[in-house]
C-alpha cells in the first residue's frame, strides 16, 4: 500500500467500529439499523446469487434473515485491509458465520468481502459489501 493510500487512524478506527454495527445489527435482528449502515442506494452481492440495492431491500433481507435462522448467528471478520481514495474507502476482509444450536457452535461458512463505504455528513457508510462465500470441502471436491 502506498503511503497516499493510507487512510488517518480516525478513519480506521470508525470503519472497524462500522463493521462491527453491522455484524451485531444484523445479529441482533434490527434489520432497519443495519440497512442504515448502508448508503442509501447500498448494494449487497454474494457469490450465492443474492443482489440487493437499496435500504429498502436492505432492510427486509436482513429481518427475513434473522427470523430465519432465530437470532442464532454470529458474523465474524477479520484482517481488514483499507485503502483510501478521498471520501471513499475500499476494504477486504475474511468473515465467518458461527452458528449456535444443538449444544455447539459451528462454522457455517467462511467468506471474502470486497467493500466500499463513502464518508457521508452523518459518517461513514457501507456503499457496496461483495461477500464470496468459500466452497465447503465437500464442495470443492
Amino acid at each position: 500500500m502506498t503511503a497516499a493510500a493510507r487512510i488517518a487512524v480516525e478513519d480506521r478506527l470508525d470503519l472497524l467500529e462500522l463493521h462491527g454495527r453491522l455484524a451485531g445489527a444484523i445479529d441482533s435482528g434490527d434489520a432497519a439499523g443495519w440497512a442504515a449502515l448502508f448508503t442509501a442506494d447500498g448494494f449487497l452481492r454474494t457469490s450465492r446469487g443474492t443482489e440487493l440495492r437499496g435500504r429498502e431491500e436492505l432492510t427486509r433481507f436482513a429481518a427475513d434473515w434473522f427470523e430465519r435462522f432465530s437470532g442464532s448467528c454470529r458474523h465474524l471478520s477479520w484482517n481488514h485491509v483499507f485503502e483510501a481514495d478521498g471520501d471513499e474507502v475500499t476494504a477486504t476482509c475474511y468473515a465467518a458465520l458461527l452458528r449456535r444450536g444443538d449444544g455447539a457452535v459451528t462454522i457455517d461458512f467462511t467468506a471474502f468481502y470486497r467493500d466500499r463505504y463513502r464518508r457521508l455528513p452523518e459518517g461513514w457508510r457501507l456503499h457496496e459489501r461483495v461477500v464470496t462465500i468459500d466452497p465447503t470441502p465437500t464442495e470443492g471436491d
